[in-house]
This record gives C-alpha cells, sequence and structure tokens, in this order.
C-alpha cells in the first residue's frame, strides 16, 4: 500500500515539495491531465542548466478551450520528491509553479493522490526501478520466446 511512502503536501493534494539539482525548497503541482514535465523559465537560470533549443516550436495545449502556447525550449532537470529521484526533461513554459508534473511521470512511478487527508505517494521508492514501458514489456516476451523455442515436432 502506498501509505507507508506518503507525506502530507504542503496546501492541498496538487503541491508537493521538490528537490532541483539536490536543492529544497521547490514546489511542483501534479497535473494528472498534463502528459508532459513542465518547468519555469526562472528554473533552469537559477540552477544553471543547459537549455536545449527546439529546432521547430511545440505546442502546449491548455485546459482552456482554445488555449494553446509555444514552447521554445526545454532542459534536463535532476528531481527528487517523496523519496522518488530521477532525471526529468521539461518543456520551459510561463506556468506559476515552479515544476509541473505530469502523468507521465505518476505512472511510470505509480503516483497515487490522496484526498482527506491530502497525500501524494509513490509506490515506487527511490532505488527501485520503475515500473517497465509497454515496449519494454513487448520486447521481453519477444526474447524470451526466442530463448525457449518450442519443442521439435513429433510423428
Amino acid at each position: 500500500t502506498p501509505c507507508e511512502h506518503s507525506f502530507p503536501t504542503r496546501r492541498s493534494s496538487d503541491l508537493a515539495d521538490i528537490a532541483l539539482c539536490g536543492r529544497e525548497g521547490y514546489s511542483a503541482f501534479i497535473d494528472t491531465g498534463c502528459t508532459q514535465e513542465i518547468c519555469a523559465p526562472h528554473i533552469p537560470r537559477s540552477l544553471r542548466l543547459m537549455v536545449h533549443k527546439y529546432k521547430k516550436a511545440k505546442t502546449l495545449k491548455l485546459g482552456t478551450k482554445g488555449s494553446r502556447a509555444r514552447v521554445n525550449a526545454y532542459c534536463f532537470i535532476p528531481v527528487k520528491i517523496k523519496g522518488v529521484s530521477e532525471t526529468i526533461r521539461c518543456d520551459i513554459a510561463n506556468v506559476s509553479y515552479d515544476v509541473v508534473i505530469g502523468r507521465t511521470f505518476m505512472r511510470r512511478h505509480r503516483g497515487v493522490i490522496e484526498l482527506e487527508p491530502d497525500h501524494l505517494a509513490f509506490r515506487d521508492i527511490e532505488g527501485s526501478a520503475p515500473r517497465p514501458t509497454k515496449r519494454a514489456q513487448r520486447k521481453q516476451v519477444h526474447t524470451s520466446v526466442w530463448r525457449h523455442p518450442a519443442p521439435p515436432f513429433s510423428d
């Protein structure tokens, strides 16, 4: 169960304390409707991270119908949130939080948001491997078939 690894969040079930590049004091917005991780423009500057430019700007679709933003760059940030450590790729966009953690990260680490009381928990904790992707699972099944070939036909 996630109870043994859950911690109360600061203000609500959507916000969590996060360490970026080993530095505490940042906040992450947990957005289960977001398919990527996003950081505010001040994060790569303050942490002196390398910023990578897209050849062609990406469109960031927002929750309000018809709302869109352009993303021109991304960076890689080592994060630690609730005992889970990983270097994530963050698109850089004007957001109100330091980092937005999307459902991709939450699924990979089996994240759970509990309400009343507000808790954010991860079933995968530091030192454990994240759940394999579907592609990795298919590859594993495919290679296991070749390791154990079918017995020869008998007459």
